[in-house]
Order: C-alpha cells, then sequence, then structure tokens
C-alpha cells in the first residue's frame, strides 16, 4: 500500500460514527480475547493509531484496515459509514475541492442530533439566515474545531465549514455559510438569532430515541459543559445552561438515560465518580480536551485544570 511521505496511506477512507467504531473494537476484544497493541498488530498498524487517532480523536481509517476490523468483529450489524476519497479533507482547506450538492440528513441520524445539540451549546443561526457559527476556545477546542467537527458536519451536510481564529483573541469559530441549510436547522426547530430568552430545547425527535438523545446531549457538553475536579467527590460536570426550557429537556433526557444530577437556574451539575463514569458509558465526549481530562482523573484520581490542558494541547499541536 503506498504513503505519502509523512506516512500517511494512499487510499479510500471511511468515516464512522465514533461510538460505532468503539462498539466494533470492544466486540473484537471480548470475541477475540485480545489487547488493543494485539488488535493494532493484526491489521498492521501502531498501537497508538487505534488507541488515539481512532477511538479518541476519531480520525477516518483507511478502507483496507476498516474491512479487516469487521472481519475480525465477526459481526452481522449494519453500520452506516462513509467512503471518502484519499485527502478529501487537504482539498476542501486548500480550495481545490467544492461539494456542490448540499445532503440534507434524515433528523432520525445520529450524526444530525449530535450537530443539534451542538448548535444548542455553542450555535447560533446568524439572523441574516446566510450562515450559521458555533464558538469555541482556540486552544482547549483546537482539536474539536480544527478536526472532529468539520468532518462532523461533512458527513451530515455534505458542506465544508469555514474555520476562523482571532490572534488577539481565544476564540475560534466555525461557520457554516449556506442559506439552505440554516433553512433546514430552522423547520428542524432551531431558533434564529441569540436563542436567550426563546422557547429552546431538544426536540421530541431527538429525545424519543435514546442513542440520538445522547448524542444531542454529547453535542452540547463538549460545547458548552465543563468536566472539573471537586473538593469533595473529586469530579463533576457542569452543564452550563440559563435557557430554562432548554434546561429543563436536558435534565429530563439525563433521568431518562438514567444520569441523575442538580437543577439550578444556571445549568445542570453532576457529582461524583459513578455519575461521571456512567455519562462517559452513556453519552460520551467527542472533544479531545474532555477525553483527556477523563482519561487522566481514570489514571491519576485527579481532574487537570483547563490551563494544565490547554498547556498539553499547545505543546502537542504546537501552537
Amino acid at each position: 500500500m503506498k504513503r505519502t511521505v509523512d506516512g500517511r496511506f494512499i487510499e479510500k477512507r471511511v468515516i464512522i460514527d465514533k461510538n460505532d467504531l468503539k462498539e466494533i473494537m470492544n466486540s473484537i476484544k471480548k470475541k477475540n480475547n485480545f489487547t488493543w497493541d494485539e488488535i493494532a498488530n493484526k491489521i498492521g498498524v501502531n498501537p497508538q493509531t487505534v488507541k488515539h487517532d481512532w477511538l479518541v480523536e476519531n480520525r477516518t481509517l483507511p478502507l483496507s484496515f476498516f474491512k479487516k476490523l469487521l472481519i475480525l468483529s465477526k459481526t452481522n450489524k449494519d453500520y452506516k459509514f462513509e467512503v471518502i476519497d484519499p485527502f478529501w479533507g487537504q482539498k476542501i482547506s486548500h480550495g481545490k475541492q467544492k461539494l456542490k450538492n448540499i445532503r440534507f440528513p434524515n433528523k432520525s441520524e445520529t450524526s444530525f442530533a449530535e450537530f443539534y445539540g451542538i448548535l444548542l451549546g455553542d450555535g447560533c443561526i446568524n439572523s441574516d439566515l446566510k450562515s450559521l457559527s458555533i464558538t469555541g476556545d482556540k486552544y482547549l477546542d483546537y482539536y474539536y474545531y480544527n478536526n472532529y467537527l468539520p468532518r462532523l458536519i461533512r458527513r451530515t451536510f455534505k458542506i465544508s465549514p469555514k474555520i476562523y481564529q482571532n490572534k488577539d483573541e481565544k476564540v475560534i469559530r466555525c461557520v457554516v455559510y449556506s442559506k439552505s441549510v440554516d433553512k433546514y436547522m430552522i423547520d428542524a426547530g432551531f431558533p434564529v438569532g441569540i436563542k436567550y430568552g426563546k422557547d429552546c430545547s431538544i426536540p421530541i425527535y431527538i429525545s424519543n430515541n435514546e442513542k440520538n438523545l445522547a448524542a444531542c446531549i454529547r453535542g452540547l457538553m463538549d460545547t458548552d459543559g465543563s468536566l472539573s475536579a471537586h473538593p469533595n467527590v473529586k469530579v463533576m460536570i457542569h452543564l452550563s445552561i440559563t435557557i430554562e426550557s432548554l434546561r429543563k429537556s436536558v435534565f429530563d433526557g439525563l433521568k431518562k438515560l438514567g444520569i441523575s444530577g442538580g437543577m439550578f437556574d444556571k445549568g445542570i451539575m453532576i457529582y461524583g465518580t459513578e455519575k461521571i463514569d456512567k455519562f462517559h458509558k452513556v453519552i460520551g465526549f467527542s472533544n479531545f480536551k474532555n477525553n483527556y481530562k477523563y482519561a487522566q482523573f481514570k489514571r491519576t484520581g485527579r481532574v487537570p485544570s483547563s490551563k494544565e490542558v490547554e498547556m498539553f494541547i499547545r505543546k502537542k499541536a504546537g501552537i
């Protein structure tokens, strides 16, 4: 198999929901009694590629390796995935490839539910109805905005967003320029302009499906939530939600998923290792900073501060 100069495989690649990929990998571990290193050895890649690039950052994987995973998992389940051309991301970012036909997803798709949750967190349909934008921290959310979020949007709508960073501010913005996407999201129930003061909540068509409900809350957690240390119970999650209707729908959604927490006028708090472990198992994280904090907590018993995570990400990314 041919490789680029920096070692990437030149072949068609697969985009698949991270939770589905985890399910495939865990099936391989259970049925064959393999470690992650043994799985990596079986398909011919570095263990770090499996444990970090595929399962944490949810990067695309070569089609031939994906086929090997399916064979090893011995599964008959029909997983949804997309096969794309090599270097599609580079082509888009350099303006050499234009996606002419926007895809309008079925509202029952899990990727759409997660995207809806992301908008509920830090997103906004701009009042000119020409674009929508999502805002984050350019250091803490570096991998989320530069890797995960653009892939999710492309997988969901077949359109590539623009990523903007301000040198003088710690802000990163993901902008989708499309009147059609704006209209689709409005028709799906999302409000136009500033969300505060409007009837904003998780739509019933999402909350009626537990997998999609979990994905929606995951999107909100990764944009407007935080995992941090607590002096008494060691770890907590804070979902910052000031809109009453949204706060109540998220609180009800968590209860439906078997996760208890406390609700107050500025959000929802979830305390303690047992509840955080269940949140991770049922809902999970797509943002690198949250996965890193959780992994460090499980390894050391301590949640690193946001400042420590920022330093780690800046060093890792060279920014």
